[in-house]
């Protein structure tokens, strides 16, 4: 591991460098504040960092607060070094960003049992980040590489299905196509959610986003022999990312999925000065108390009639809700049915 120090004094940065070079460790020195700031700016500077407190041209403090500024991915791994041992002291500098702090006269025990803390850490950040840029490649390769021969079978089989109707191979074509763009869709939407930044919002209104879905449901619900109504106010502003809209059509995805004995859907709203509840309400067979319990976590299965759901839709529901500060539920309906439930601040 590579480990940069950053100390004035002689004697404590050669003991420093004695006892971590002893260890194992590669060791870059520097000798005050702008000398480790030039180092930390450089390709590849180390990840794991121990500041003095106090030094000559700029302190430790100031070194700190600029490598945090930097916004690295991942970020440096940082133990502040220091004769200060007010409590006072110890939380400013931990709440600047500091991950851990040494006391000067420093055991060496102690100093290398925190260095190994932290470059575990570090080696773990490494890996999840690189999880994450392989995570960014599959979405590429879905978005740019898949849909289009996915779209191409869907189309094809639609054409097909109307030039040799009731064909059983066809159907099942066609059904896997647009099981396969259904998949592509919420994996996509999945990785929007989980970039670990805020999504960005503005007033829409929620009206609006939910009869857009609707009206693309329409032959789906004619065909499944649905009827849907909306009671809900068209001044219904509130401020979301146009991804809420997923919510909606993953919570009508598994009314028509699952809910055969469904004849009506009434989706309405609720409305206080903090939020704003959505209800999406079937007639179907009400969902048991332990699938209500898990139906979203991602890899819950609910089998129904022949059919198995992977729950991915209600997963990206409850990480598109939890985006806007939210939370979704669903609840039973008397004497029979659901309520989808969405709560988001106003």
């Amino acid at each position: 591991m590579r480990i940069l120090i950053a100390e004035d004094d002689f004697t404590s940065r050669s003991i420093l460098v004695a006892v971590l070079k002893k260890a194992g460790h590669e060791v870059v020195e520097t000798v005050n504040g702008d000398e480790a700031w030039a180092e930390l700016q450089k390709p590849g500077a180390p990840k794991l960092i121990i500041l003095d407190w106090i030094m000559p041209e700029m302190d430790g403090l100031e070194v700190l607060n600029r490598v945090r500024n930097l916004n690295n991915k991942p970020p440096a791994y940082i133990i502040m070094l220091t004769s200060k041992n007010e409590k006072a002291d110890v939380i400013a500098g931990l709440n600047a960003g500091a991950d851990d702090y040494l006391t000067k006269p420093f055991d060496f025990g102690e100093l290398k049992a925190r260095v190994e803390v932290g470059r575990r850490i570090v080696e773990m950040q490494e890996q999840l980040k690189e999880s994450n840029d392989l995570q960014e490649l599959l979405i590429d390769i879905i978005t740019h590489d898949l849909k289009n021969p996915a779209g191409v079978i869907q189309s094809i089989s639609m054409i097909l299905r109307e030039e040799i109707p009731g064909n059983e191979m066809i159907e099942l074509v066609h059904s896997s196509g647009n099981r396969l763009m259904e998949v592509m869709e919420n994996t996509t939407a999945l990785a929007k959610t989980t970039s670990g930044e805020r999504i960005e919002r503005e007033i829409h209104s929620l009206s609006r986003i939910i009869k857009e879905v609707v009206n693309d449901f329409n032959s789906q619900l004619s065909t499944a022999g649905m009827a849907l109504s909306i009671n809900l106010d068209s001044e219904l502003q509130v401020r979301v990312n146009p991804i809420i809209s997923e919510v909606f059509v993953n919570y009508l995805s598994n009314i028509i999925k699952y809910a055969s004995a469904t004849n009506q859907i009434i989706i309405d709203a609720e409305e206080n000065d903090n939020a704003i509840t959505i209800r999406v309400k079937d007639e179907g067979e009400t969902i048991p108390l332990k699938d209500r319990e898990n139906i979203f976590r991602r890899s819950y299965q609910i089998a129904k009639k022949e059919k198995r759901g992977r729950g991915l839709g209600l997963a990206i529901v409850k990480r598109i809700a939890a985006a806007h500060d939210g939370e979704v539920w669903v609840e039973p309906n008397t004497p029979k049915g659901n309520s989808f439930c969405l709560r988001i601040p106003r």
